[in-house]
């Protein structure tokens, strides 16, 4: 399928968007990565998942974290869609006033092919270029599927991430 597409249900047309989320956790990691599939595949229906993969703390002296990335498809509109992750990590515990101890992180990484600032998110986001916890788990999701900005794929971008940022 592609990024965006039309469905034609009676007169509307409705937009579905493809989404990638980048789902970590730090406590309790496999309960609360798999919790969240759950709930997100209840919310968004079909999901696709990574491998989850092991990375220390960036930044923070933290036990490390489970990382993996999700995709699903939704005809919801972006601000909503942010509204129901962030409703979802507060669910689960998640307390920004304790940045290293982080029950359920869930970053929107690519709504569809948009590209620019929404409010304070930045699509797609910049942790895809910059994070091994991101772009591993996305380019072994979606390795043909091409970054918004660059037009690489995610399984070019991992294979020319830098050996010692892996």
């Amino acid at each position: 399928m592609t990024a965006l597409q039309r469905r034609t249900f009676g007169f509307t047309d409705i937009q579905v968007h493809d989404v990638y989320l980048g789902l970590g956790s730090n406590l309790r990691r496999q309960w609360h990565l798999s919790q969240a599939c759950i709930a997100l595949r209840t919310s968004l229906g079909p999901l696709r998942c990574s491998s989850v993969f092991e990375s220390r703390a960036v930044g923070l002296s933290a036990p490390p974290f489970f990382n993996m990335v999700v995709q699903a498809q939704t005809s919801r509109s972006l601000a909503s869609l942010v509204a129901e992750l962030k409703a979802l990590e507060v669910r689960f515990g998640r307390c920004r006033e304790t940045p290293e101890q982080v029950s359920l992180d869930i970053d929107l990484l690519m709504y569809g092919d948009q590209v620019g600032q929404f409010g304070d998110l930045e699509l797609p986001r910049p942790e895809i270029l910059e994070q091994a916890f991101v772009l591993k788990p996305l380019a072994q999701l979606a390795p043909t599927s091409r970054h918004p900005r660059n037009g690489q794929t995610f399984s070019e971008l991992w294979n020319g991430f830098a050996v010692n940022a892996r």
